[in-house]
């Protein structure tokens, strides 16, 4: 009878070893098992922004996985953040901008697994605002209206903040939460030096002093009589004439037909006691030439070789003043 016990005894261990080997294996082969994705917790910063928690089990086939939050529960208008393929157990995300200050967030961990989207548990936050934004610095530290400039610093917003120079924005050509590359735009009017970074109407950030570059003029045409074209090359001029760009020839306004960023074309004024310093005002700014201008002198191209009394005589040549007369014996001059 004992001999009969210990057979069944040692046939259902066998038994169950067999089974409790069998469910071992197939756990660890199970293809079906999939990975949890759980929200843990947020920890709100100081000065502003929250960090968020989660954690996941990691698989190969995960094709994204980070946070999604909204102001409400349900996540009818919400964001994501999105940490892609790199999988880590333990994950967390910062939010940095964007949040208004005393509002209650919902957030939740997300994972993305061959087409599918697995959520864990909404948890949620009061928030304290966002992180104020910083601008460090500003490459090139001068520049023209209508030049690139990189503006350097911290947490800006990718989706909402833009460079404004005064009321005017700037054209955004890329933004990073710490780089924003744009162009200075051109302006109508005075420009307080300021740059200021705004998420839509609201300004968060003020950069002060921040001067355009000054012009400079290196030669222009000398010898030229009123009406003639003169250039004048230099650097930092207004690409585009403005309400402020301006040259002037002594204290008289010329006409301006041309200008770029190294050159400008003017018409010489009416001007009649030179020589005369030349003045540009652009980028805001004026400069004064170091050389002088003066008028082409006159010249007699042909004077009548004979003439009566009281006839009106005519003489040809250049540089003369336009219409100009004299009345004097009734001599008639004519350019």
């Amino acid at each position: 009878m004992l001999h009969k016990f210990t057979f069944y005894f040692l046939l259902f261990s066998f038994v169950v070893s067999a089974i409790v080997l069998s469910c071992k294996k197939e756990q660890k082969v199970d293809p079906t098992q999939k990975p949890t994705i759980v929200t843990l917790k947020d920890s709100l910063m100081e000065g502003g922004g929250v960090r968020l928690f989660g954690s996941l089990t990691p698989d190969p086939q995960i094709t994204d996985y980070g946070f999604e939050y909204g102001e409400d529960s349900l996540f009818a208008k919400s964001a994501k953040i999105s940490l892609g393929i790199k999988v880590t157990e333990k994950f967390y995300a910062d939010i940095l901008e964007g949040l208004k200050s005393g509002h209650k967030y919902f957030f939740r961990a997300f994972k993305s697994l061959n087409g599918a989207e697995k959520q864990g548990a909404v948890l949620s936050f009061i928030s304290q605002g966002s992180k104020p934004i910083l601008i460090t610095r500003i490459t090139p530290a001068t520049a023209d209206m209508g030049d690139t400039i990189i503006i350097h610093g911290k947490y800006f917003d990718i989706k909402k903040t833009a460079a404004y120079f005064d009321s005017y924005k700037a054209s955004t050509i890329s933004i990073t939460d710490s780089l924003i590359t744009c162009i200075i735009p051109y302006m109508n009017g005075r420009y307080s030096n300021n740059l200021t970074l705004k998420d839509g109407d609201s300004t968060r950030s003020t950069y002060r002093n921040y001067q355009l570059s000054t012009p400079i003029i290196t030669s222009f045409t000398n010898k030229k009589f009123m009406g003639d074209t003169v250039e004048i090359i230099g650097n930092h001029f207004d690409r585009i004439s403005n309400f402020t760009t301006e040259v002037d020839f002594g204290t008289v306004k010329a006409q301006i037909i041309g200008t770029s960023k190294n050159k400008m074309t003017v018409i010489v004024p009416t001007i009649y006691n030179t020589p005369v310093p030349i003045t540009v005002v652009a980028q805001f700014q004026s400069v004064k030439s170091t050389s002088l201008f003066s008028l082409a002198s006159p010249t007699i191209l042909q004077v009548p070789t004979n003439a009566y009394t009281l006839d009106n005589l005519v003489i040809n040549g250049n540089n003369f003043f336009p219409s100009a007369q004299y009345d004097y014996n009734k001599v008639f001059v004519t350019a």
